[in-house]
């Protein structure tokens, strides 16, 4: 069993869209052990983050973060440990579309 530690993907969500901000490949787990989201933006935005099992949708009951606002030229750091399997997707959400999503973490294959 391979365990490789690494940047899993950097995500910048259209406005308004929830975006699948990463999926573990077939045959894979992932243990998610940091979200970093950016504000590279100019004002305020608020953003969301989504832990979606199979054939789900993105809604308040599987989110981690929501509507959390993040000021001008700021960064959110949340460490966290979530399993996903290639049936889990991590979605992400700007409001404004100002906020870059990276998703650090652990690939199990």
């Amino acid at each position: 069993m391979a365990q490789t530690h690494k940047l899993l993907v950097r995500s910048k969500p259209a406005a308004a869209s929830n975006t699948i901000g990463y999926t573990a490949p077939a045959s894979t787990k992932a243990l998610i052990t940091s979200i970093v989201a950016c504000n590279v933006g100019a004002a305020s935005d608020t953003f969301r983050i989504f832990v979606v099992e199979a054939a789900g949708t993105a809604a308040v009951g599987n989110a981690v973060y929501y509507d959390v606002v993040l000021p001008d030229d700021d960064t959110f750091i949340a460490n966290v440990a979530i399993l996903a399997e290639t049936d889990v997707d991590i979605v992400v959400y700007s409001l404004n579309g100002n906020i870059t999503f990276t998703i650090s973490g652990i690939e199990i294959t």
